[in-house]
């Protein structure tokens, strides 16, 4: 088992070969808490690249409503300085930056 921290400091993944595998294709990497507890299989996730355009709104918006529910300082903190990291790529990167799509015929195949 191999665990890889994340740019987010609250998920890591664990990397684990299939047993009696050891090819490539048939590792299973599962993204746990930062309490080591996997999340579920069936828990939707909901992941904002850099490059969307709708990203840094989408992170202040969740910010302002974490904030009216009375969320915790170090969430706040820590929702803040991903807002930072957003908008450096934004700047250091605007050639990357686009409008958010979908590939319906990739949704249908199969995840591995």
């Amino acid at each position: 088992m191999k665990l890889i921290r994340t740019q987010d400091t609250k998920f890591s993944i664990i990397i684990e070969p299939t047993p009696g595998d050891d090819i490539a294709d048939s590792t299973i990497a599962r993204l746990v808490s930062q309490d080591g507890k996997p999340i579920p299989a069936d828990e939707p996730l909901f992941i904002i690249r850099g490059r969307d355009i709708l990203a840094i709104q989408t992170l202040r918006d969740y910010r302002a409503h974490a904030i009216g529910i009375g969320a915790d300082a170090e969430h706040i903190v820590a929702v803040e300085g991903r807002i930072r990291e957003f908008d450096r790529f934004k700047n250091t990167y605007p050639e990357c930056m686009k409008k958010p799509d979908t590939d319906i015929m990739k949704l249908n195949k199969p995840v591995i």
